[in-house]
């Protein structure tokens, strides 16, 4: 039985001539069976042929680095296999050395590039003088090549002479060929601080800009490339740039090139120029910029275009002349067609610009805004807040003054979307704020408004508007929410949820705020907004719900009482008329009346009878002649500072802690964007203004009434004669200041307040009725 081994009895050793014997016939057949390529044993083995041949740093180089030798001899295989390659374990060794011999090559390269270049400068600067076209092409070449090397570059930058020898070969070339090297060549200095130094300082701008009118792609290419390295990188460079005119040719390029990254840069270069510089702004619209850009928008699909071109289109929509020729081009409608890309980056830059573009359409400005509107509303179930904002602020603005918008708004479900964005955000004064105007502006002045107002109460809208106005920590929401409940108040079938609510008593609460931060006769701004128009607001939103029986009813106590004598007692003109109108619509209530009298500042609406604005005068007149007839001994107000004012009359309900909806103590801080007009700006911070933190501190009447000592009035003041000053036809008597009240209450009061003293009017006789022939003037109010 053969057992597979071989026996010495079967074999025969090898024979010493390497014939073909059946021992190495069995080995190659054996070989070939694997793909083993033979060993050739005839082959003869010189070793001085290899090794003996070369030096001993040679047969080090040659195993350290076997494939950067060129002088290492490699003994070829005998039989190769053209399948399989032979690598020797030298050659496998050596392999990640070739990493640090590359390295060693590149810094000797870099050396001699640099030494080449230092030597080579000067000749190629005597060259570029030179009128033969074949060797400027030449020298303009080399140049070209050495600007692409790290090591030649720097060399070039320090020869001044060179690169004021390539400027001027690039303002008189006419061969394409040497404009194009040039380019190429400033195209590669313009990436250093140095370069764009020396471009600049040599009046290579005007020769750039000059060069925007090429015809050529490559050169086109490489001009725009560098002028936007120089306007993004250094600013100086800007002013040179426009007053070469290549802000003009900037725009005129845009409709010749459909490249997308060359016109990507072209827009990038257009929203740097005309940021935060408003005459660069009218320069693009009067050579027709927005119009190619809005072209833009409308074909081009590709990511980083449109987001060049919608920054662009932001930077320029600040400028009302642009706003009316992107209107006009259709930009509204442009950049909704890209609301719904995927890119967050080019969703906030259109939402944006469309913010910037929405106060300015009007009816017939803009066709077919129903899609818009649509694509605006699903916006607000992002979780952006930013984007939530600038969509909320184009509805706002869209909806204003615009009754098919607000229908449109209504029917496409935008009162339920509206309201669960105000619940989740009504923290967010940079999203409540816009969102309250949005659902001002539904409520009010179209045919549907008694549908959107059902709507609006039957969605918990009235109970959200309370807590909003109870929590608003910002200057800016209130007055928002006190305007949405002004146009509400219009409607009767909304009163009884304002009682329900407490509405009322908030409301209250938010002008005692107000007042208690006005400072008469100064400008101040709050948030963005002048203190003296929240006011406004605020005493408007109150005289309109007074209309109604039911809330006079509600609002017949002395704080309201206080809060209206102390705006009668304002030196803004229009705040003492919504003031006066508001206490005429409780003429008919004797306890208010009552009230009003026992203010001691009530003898102030006698003089107000001769005041020159005419209806501010017959309703003084009214309110005198009704307070002459209040019967009773009218008792002088008690000092309440040790007591709790803070209950109402009639409404039996508690202003403190304890009271629906109270406001936390301390605000926090909200970082939003800034306002709609001018988006150039970053964002801002808004202030948190600090807040009485009770109703409770304000007393409902004047501290130092009772037995403390009186109070002194300051000097009287000078007002701006914008508001009320007296009339120059009546002489003012020195002896009366005014009538003084403080402009901050405290149930503590230790220090002394400051004062705003009432103008003076002159003594008049008593006031005489009009004659009976005219009984239509009180109603004409």
């Amino acid at each position: 039985i053969d057992s597979g081994i071989a026996s010495g009895s079967t074999t025969s050793p090898p024979s010493d001539d390497g014939g073909n014997n059946d021992y190495q016939n069995g080995i190659d057949d054996e070989l070939a069976m694997h793909n083993i390529p033979s060993f050739d044993w005839e082959a003869p083995y010189s070793k001085n042929s290899y090794s003996q041949t070369q030096s001993r740093s040679q047969r080090l180089r040659a195993e350290l680095f076997p494939d950067g030798s060129e002088e290492a001899v490699v003994p070829p295989a005998a039989h190769p296999s053209p399948t399989t390659p032979v690598t020797s374990t030298l050659q496998t060794l050596g392999e990640p050395t070739n990493v640090s011999h590359n390295t060693m090559d590149n810094i000797v390269h870099y050396q001699d590039d640099a030494d080449l270049a230092m030597q080579a400068i000067p000749e190629f600067a005597k060259l570029l003088n030179s009128k033969n076209t074949e060797v400027l092409v030449s020298v303009t070449t080399c140049l070209h090549q050495l600007s692409k090397k790290e090591g030649s570059v720097h060399a070039l930058l320090n020869c001044p002479q060179l690169i004021s020898s390539l400027l001027h070969t690039l303002g008189t070339a006419t061969d394409p060929e040497i404009v194009r090297c040039c380019t190429g060549t400033l195209h590669n200095l313009s990436y250093l601080r140095e370069g764009l130094e020396a471009i600049q300082k040599y009046r290579g701008i005007p020769i750039l800009c000059e060069l925007l009118s090429n015809t050529s792609e490559t050169v086109l290419y490489y001009t725009i490339t560098t002028l936007h390295n120089m306007i993004q990188r250094h600013k100086a460079s800007q002013l040179d740039i426009c007053l070469s005119g290549g802000l003009e040719k900037m725009v005129s390029v845009l409709k010749y090139s459909d490249k997308p990254q060359f016109v990507a840069m072209v827009a990038e270069c257009i929203h740097l120029l005309c940021h935060r510089n408003p005459d660069k702004k009218q320069a693009v619209a009067a050579c027709s910029g927005p119009l190619h850009l809005v072209k833009l928008l409308q074909t081009s699909s590709v990511e980083y275009v449109t987001w060049a071109v919608a920054r662009a289109l932001k930077t320029l929509s600040v400028c009302n002349k642009n706003k009316k020729c992107i209107l006009e081009a259709g930009g509204m409608q442009a950049l909704a067609r890209h609301l719904d890309t995927g890119s967050q980056r080019v969703t906030e830059e259109v939402l944006y610009t469309m913010r910037n573009l929405s106060n300015a359409v009007k009816g017939g400005t803009t066709d077919n805004v129903d899609p818009i509107l649509t694509k605006l509303m699903d916006v607000l179930a992002r979780t952006n807040i930013n984007l939530i904002a600038c969509s909320v602020g184009c509805l706002s603005n869209l909806t204003c003054n615009n009754p098919n918008n607000k229908k449109t708004v209504f029917r496409a479900g935008g009162m339920d979307t509206l309201l669960r964005c105000l619940l989740q955000n009504q923290a967010i004064p940079s999203v409540a704020e816009p969102l309250l105007c949005t659902l001002r502006h539904i409520n009010y002045k179209h045919s549907e408004y008694e549908q959107t107002q059902h709507a609006f109460r039957t969605s918990g809208g009235i109970n959200l508007i309370t807590k909003v106005l109870s929590t608003a920590q910002h200057w800016a929401v209130i007055k928002a929410a006190c305007g949405l409940i002004r146009n509400l108040a219009l409607n009767s079938a909304n009163i009884p949820f304002f009682k329900d609510t407490g509405l009322l008593l908030h409301l209250i609460q938010a002008c005692l705020r107000i007042t208690d931060h006005y400072k008469g006769g100064v400008t101040e701004n709050r948030d963005g907004i002048k203190l003296e128009d929240i006011m406004w607001e605020s005493l408007k939103t109150l005289e309109t719900v007074s209309c109604h029986p039911e809330v006079r009813a509600q609002l017949d106590n002395p704080i309201s009482a206080h809060l209206l004598m102390k705006c009668i007692n304002s030196n803004n003109e229009n705040l003492v008329q919504v003031a006066l109108s508001t206490v005429v619509q409780f003429e008919g209530n004797e306890n208010f009346m009552v009230l009003i009298k026992s203010d001691p500042r009530f003898e102030l609406i006698g003089k107000l009878c001769h005041f020159r604005n005419p209806k501010i005068a017959q309703m003084a007149a009214v309110l005198s002649n009704r307070l002459s007839e209040v019967e009773g001994d009218v008792k002088p107000p008690m000092d309440t500072s040790h007591q709790n004012p803070g209950v109402f009359v009639n409404g039996a309900v508690q202003w403190g802690d304890t009271g629906p909806h109270s406001r936390p103590d301390n605000g926090t801080n909200t970082s939003h964007l800034n306002d709609v007009v001018d988006l150039d700006a970053t964002t801002a911070q808004y202030r948190n203004d600090s807040f009485i933190k009770s109703p409770s501190s304000v007393p409902v009447v004047p501290p130092g009434g009772g037995g403390g000592a009186p109070l002194q009035p300051s000097p009287h003041q000078q007002y701006s004669p914008r508001y009320h000053a007296p009339s120059p036809h009546v002489p003012q008597p020195s002896s009366y200041n005014g009538v003084a009240f403080p402009t901050t209450y405290s149930s503590n009061y230790t220090t002394q307040s400051s004062y705003h003293a009432f103008p003076a009017y002159q003594q008049h006789t008593a006031y005489q009725p009009p004659p009976p022939n005219n009984r239509n003037w009180y109603t004409a109010i």
